[in-house]
């Protein structure tokens, strides 16, 4: 991938997550402590972007810092499953193993039924 596709792709991302926050490009500038153009210029893959405002933008936007980077850009479908898909991870890490099996085959049936 060409430097310019991938200054794109970023700024792509930068713009969808932006938007999920209802953010305007002039709030999300104000508050990663740059200007507007700016932000304009790194969703529009003019710009590129050191790390650390790049850190400030996945900060602002409810991000990891790989998420803003992991190419293609989310549907919003997968966004949703992905964040189910780490909520149920996040509440089977305080259950015991004879529980997460159960919980595994009733998805497995469930899923079976739903196919």
């Amino acid at each position: 991938m060409k430097q310019t596709d991938i200054r794109k792709e970023f700024g792509l991302r930068v713009q969808f997550f932006r938007k999920e926050c209802g953010l305007t490009q002039a709030e999300l500038a104000e508050k990663i402590d740059r200007t507007e153009d700016t932000v304009s210029n790194i969703e529009r893959g003019i710009s590129s972007t050191r790390i650390e405002t790049a850190a400030r933008i996945a900060e602002v936007l409810k991000i990891s810092l790989p998420d803003l980077f992991d190419l293609p850009l989310p549907t919003r479908r997968n966004r949703e499953k992905s964040d189910l898909i780490k909520e149920l991870v996040a509440i089977s890490l305080d259950q015991d193993l004879p529980l997460l099996k159960a919980f595994l085959e009733h998805i497995k049936n469930l899923s079976e039924i739903h196919s």
